[in-house]
């Protein structure tokens, strides 16, 4: 039998993280979670604040992006675009998951 390790993050919708919170748990300058802003990689929350904050789908956003970096040298354009595929992927799948369920109801 074989056995696969799977990591997981559970992050709580309703949970904003700060400008720092993200760098800090990137081990990256805040200069970079300014750049993922500016590429459009993440998005800050939209609360009136004088503090930039995050959702929690952009502090996952910044992890993976941290790994593409660190793994595979991929630069900031390289993973916007690898997300975007991603999420592509993502909704692909639960299209299909759709049609599967409603092929089993015929």
């Amino acid at each position: 039998m074989t056995e696969y390790i799977q990591n997981g993050l559970i992050i709580d919708e309703k949970v904003t993280f700060s400008l720092t919170d993200i760098s800090q748990a990137c081990y990256k300058k805040e200069q970079w979670v300014i750049e993922l802003v500016d590429e459009g990689i993440i998005e800050p929350c939209e609360k009136e604040t004088t503090e930039m904050c995050f959702s929690g789908v952009s502090f996952q956003r910044a992890l993976i992006v941290k790994r593409l970096q660190n793994d595979l040298s991929v630069n900031l354009a390289g993973a916007a675009l690898a997300l975007e595929l991603i999420d592509e992927i993502k909704d692909l799948r639960i299209q299909l998951k759709i049609l599967d369920h409603n092929n089993y109801d015929i």
